[in-house]
Order: structure tokens, then C-alpha cells, then sequence
């Protein structure tokens, strides 16, 4: 339910925006536009009649005085977009990270080695209320062969954007992800009108939302060793020579990350040994295994686009020369 007071005699129209800014549902007051206290129900359905999956939605207000005046409650106008980092605790037992947050807010987690690779983005930009919250994490990395809190140098990362106020924060669909909606089940609507920014002048932060809400999509790719290769008694792969490793991006993600711009970066047991500043997929990682001594050791590759987005892989191998 959304409540709101009008000062005048007016009629209220309530528009519901998805985290790209598209329209998702349009409601009319019905009561008589007296002033005083009004208040309307969303479902949870879009224009449609589709159940919208879990996100970040958030509204607008529209009062038509019947004298003819308009006026706009536009959150997005004068809230959100204060970006800030915030500390938090692994429970390894619990598999299980926590922390607090002082508003509503869209949040990026990440793992990996101090001065080393990321190995694992645990949230990715998704939605989070304000308070005390857990995001379930069994340790490992993206490629699920490290227990990453174990190793040497293990850190853990936080980013945030604060979203607009009363935002509405919906779970409970396990029907689809929003990526899912927004591509099979969604038609051309609307966007949402561009209205000024409102913030006071001694405080004129740019408003982080809208650049952030278009990044929010996973980047993932994955590695692939040459299939002739023997293995070892544990069954990590026997390497000598040269290595070609290819580096494959999903298909799903190839056309906008390619679009984005990325670059890779590689490494082996945490420590940085090439990077390619123009990323293109398939690529190959040409390793020079003679460079390392003969032994187990971990392969992590990372991706990062000019925009932020990042993502890891990473391979066990048994290099013997």
C-alpha cells in the first residue's frame, strides 16, 4: 500500500518504474480527491498482469489540481545514489556474510587476494534493505575448486548506491530472474520522464543509480584446457610446455561486454603474469609452464570491463617438466 497527503483537491495518478526506468504498472486513486490522506494497492503485477520478478521497483506520484495545477513526488529527483562501502563478517560454520546497512541500498560483494585476483563475486549489484542482512556464501570461488577464505591474503569487498526512497523491494519469485522477464516476457514500454536533479548547492553529488542499474547484469566466461591432457592420481590435469588456455565468454553476456569493452588478466597461484587490454572471445592465454616449478598449481583469470564489471575463473593443474 502507498499512502501520500495532498494539500489540495487533486487527482493522483501512481507510476511504478523497474530499475532500468521502465514502466511497470500505471495506478489511479479512486477516492474522491478531497485533501488529506490517499492511499493505493499494488499486486505486484506489471502492465501485463506478470508477477515482476525480485528486484528494486520504485514509484512516482502525479497530483492533478482540478484548478489545473500539476505537481510530482519523484524520488529519484532528490534521493539515492550516495555511494559508500561497508565492513563485513564471513561465518565460514554458518556459510554466511553479514552486515548493515544504514539505507536501502544496491549492493556489489566480492572475494579474492589482497594485491591478487578477485575469485569471487558473492552479490552482484542486487537489492538490499537497510538493516542488518546475510547473504549465504559456502566459501569457494566462482569455479568452485578454492576455498578462498583459507587462502593467504583473503579479503572481502563491499560497494553500495543508496536506492531512491521508498523503494519497494520485492522476493518470494522463483519463476524467473529479472534478466528472464525483461527478455521473454516484457514488451516496449515507456520510459520514465527525465526530471532535474534536485540536491541542495553545497552538496551536488551525481547521482550514481542510473549508471549503476545498467551493470548490474553478470558478467561470465569460462576456461577451457587443451582435452588430450592426462591426469593425475587427484585428477588435476598434467601440464608441460606451452599451455593454451581459451577464455570463452557466455554467450549471453558476449555481445554486451564486447560492446562495453574488457581486458583479461591473468594469474597463476595469486600472482600476476599477463594481461590482454583489448579482451576478445575466444581468446588464448598462451602459459609458459617451464616459468614454474613443477607442482600443483591454480590458473585465475579475470575479466573486467571499462565499466566496472568483473568476473573470475580458475583452473588446478600439475605442471610436470
Amino acid at each position: 500500500t502507498i499512502s501520500w497527503h495532498a494539500s489540495r483537491s487533486s487527482k493522483a495518478l501512481v507510476q511504478i518504474f523497474d530499475r532500468d526506468m521502465y514502466l511497470v504498472r500505471e495506478l489511479m486513486s479512486a477516492g474522491t480527491g478531497n485533501p488529506g490522506m490517499s492511499d493505493i494497492s499494488w499486486d505486484g503485477r506489471d502492465l501485463d498482469g506478470n508477477i515482476v520478478p525480485d528486484e528494486a521497483y520504485f514509484f512516482t506520484i502525479e497530483a492533478n489540481e482540478y484548478g489545473g495545477g500539476l505537481t510530482h513526488y519523484d524520488p529519484a529527483t532528490f534521493s539515492g545514489g550516495e555511494s559508500f562501502d561497508f565492513p563485513m563478517e564471513f561465518d565460514r560454520r554458518e556459510g554466511m556474510v553479514a552486515y548493515e546497512l544504514p539505507k536501502d541500498s544496491r549492493i556489489l560483494t566480492r572475494a579474492g587476494i589482497t594485491h591478487g585476483p578477485l575469485l569471487k563475486t558473492i552479490v552482484n549489484w542486487a537489492p538490499r534493505p537497510a538493516g542488518v542482512n546475510q547473504d549465504p556464501w559456502d566459501g569457494k570461488d566462482t569455479s568452485g575448486i578454492l576455498s578462498v577464505a583459507e587462502q593467504k591474503g583473503f579479503i572481502m569487498m563491499s560497494d553500495a548506491v543508496t536506492l531512491p526512497e521508498n523503494s519497494i523491494l520485492t522476493i518470494g519469485n522463483n519463476e524467473y530472474a529479472y534478466s528472464e522477464y525483461k527478455n521473454k516476457l516484457v514488451l516496449d514500454r515507456p520510459v520514465k520522464e527525465k526530471r532535474p536533479r534536485i540536491v541542495p548547492e553545497k552538496r551536488q553529488p551525481y547521482s550514481q543509480f542510473p549508471r549503476y542499474v545498467r551493470e548490474v547484469d553478470e558478467l561470465r566466461f569460462y576456461l577451457e584446457l587443451p582435452q588430450e591432457l592426462e591426469k593425475n592420481e587427484p585428477g588435476l590435469p598434467i601440464v608441460s610446455g606451452k599451455l593454451p588456455i581459451r577464455i570463452y565468454l557466455d554467450k549471453k553476456v558476449k555481445r554486451s561486454a564486447t560492446e562495453r569493452r574488457y581486458e583479461i588478466i591473468c594469474y597463476v597461484d595469486f600472482k600476476f603474469i599477463t594481461e590482454h587490454e583489448e579482451g576478445y572471445s575466444p581468446s588464448t592465454w598462451m602459459l609458459n609452464t617451464k616459468k614454474i616449478p613443477n607442482g600443483e598449481h591454480i590458473l585465475t583469470v579475470n575479466i573486467a570491463t571499462l565499466k566496472g564489471q568483473m568476473a573470475s575463473a580458475s583452473y588446478k593443474v600439475f605442471v610436470q617438466n
